[in-house]
This record gives C-alpha cells, sequence and structure tokens, in this order.
C-alpha cells in the first residue's frame, strides 16, 4: 500500500475473477455510465467474456483502486502501443462518496505509466457535457489536440469525443506537484 505525504492510502489490484460482479454493479450504475461510451447489461456471463478478452490482452491493463481497504473503482490503460510507447486511459469510481479521490488517483496511474512502463504518451477520450473531466485533464498537463464529431451513439443521439494528449515531459515538469503519488501496479 502507499501512503502519500498527506496520509491517503492507495493500492492498486490487478482485477481477478472475484471483482467482476462489483466492477458489473458499477459499470451500471447510471452516475457512472453516464459518460462512458457505452452501456453495459448486467450480465455475469458477458461480463467473463470480457475478462477473458482482456486478461489475454497484451494492450490492455487494468486495475482496482482501493483506497485505506476499500474498492472504490477501476482504472485502466487500453490500446497500448507498445512500439510507439502511448496509451489512452480510463478509470471510474464505483463507490459514491469518493469524488474526491479523483483529484489524485490518475496520479499514480500517469507515474507508473511514464516511469515503469517506459511510455511517453497518454491519451484521455471524453465525451461532450463531461465538462468536469476536461477540467480535470487540463488541470493535470494534458492538452487538446482532436475533436471527434458525432463520434458516440449513446441516448438515442450521436455525441462529441474530445481527446487529450498528456507527455511524458509535460507530466514530468509536474513532478513536485505529482511525484509523491507513486504505488506499485502489479502485471
Amino acid at each position: 500500500m502507499s501512503t502519500t505525504k498527506t496520509g491517503q492510502s492507495m493500492r492498486f489490484l490487478k482485477v481477478q475473477p472475484e471483482h467482476l460482479e462489483m466492477l458489473m454493479n458499477w459499470r451500471t450504475r447510471p452516475e457512472v455510465t453516464r459518460y462512458m461510451f457505452t452501456d453495459i447489461e448486467a450480465d455475469m456471463e458477458s461480463q467473463q467474456q470480457w475478462f477473458a478478452r482482456t486478461a489475454s490482452d497484451d494492450c490492455f491493463r487494468h486495475w482496482v483502486i482501493e483506497y485505506r481497504g476499500e474498492p472504490i473503482g477501476w482504472l485502466a490503460l487500453n490500446d497500448i502501443d507498445w512500439a510507439e510507447k502511448k496509451a489512452f486511459t480510463g478509470f471510474y469510481i464505483g463507490e459514491p462518496g469518493y469524488g474526491m479521490v479523483s483529484s489524485f488517483v490518475l496520479a499514480y496511474l500517469y507515474n507508473h505509466a511514464f516511469s515503469r512502463m517506459g511510455l511517453e504518451k497518454l491519451y484521455a477520450a471524453v465525451m461532450e457535457g463531461n465538462d468536469n473531466m476536461m477540467k480535470f485533464h487540463r488541470l493535470h498537463g494534458f492538452v487538446h489536440v482532436e475533436k471527434k464529431e458525432k463520434h458516440i451513439e449513446k441516448y438515442g443521439r450521436r455525441h462529441d469525443v474530445e481527446i487529450f494528449e498528456l507527455t511524458k515531459d509535460s507530466w514530468s515538469a509536474r513532478r513536485q506537484r505529482y511525484g509523491k503519488y507513486v504505488a506499485e501496479f502489479p502485471d
């Protein structure tokens, strides 16, 4: 477990079969799925198939976020391009009342991706309307690089998707503020 200078304890657990029902329950909550690109059914067979696919995908890593001993959310790197050293990020807080953890949980992932995994660039894709997440990414040093118009079908209409990019150099410039957020991420 990592304890930061502010006393916040954070762990990242490799997703295991025993996490699947919890992840499914979080992922189907309206407040979680609102800005997700897809919706899923509460179906354990589909969840197990998803887990089997992701477990054998070398371009996908994901973890359960544990805060002070409680599982509270999910965090991922996907579409990892090992040759080009880049990936997309994804996360959600599934447990109500832990929104404040969002302000620092991704710092752990960025430090891990850049320092331990050797990545040089991270991307975030954000559905239109999720203004808080766009502000959040900018706070961490992401820059807006692309707008994909009418890219996602959800709620009976097409939605734009905004693409943000964070480089290792840009993140390193924030090391003084975020360098303390270091934890183990099991493979």
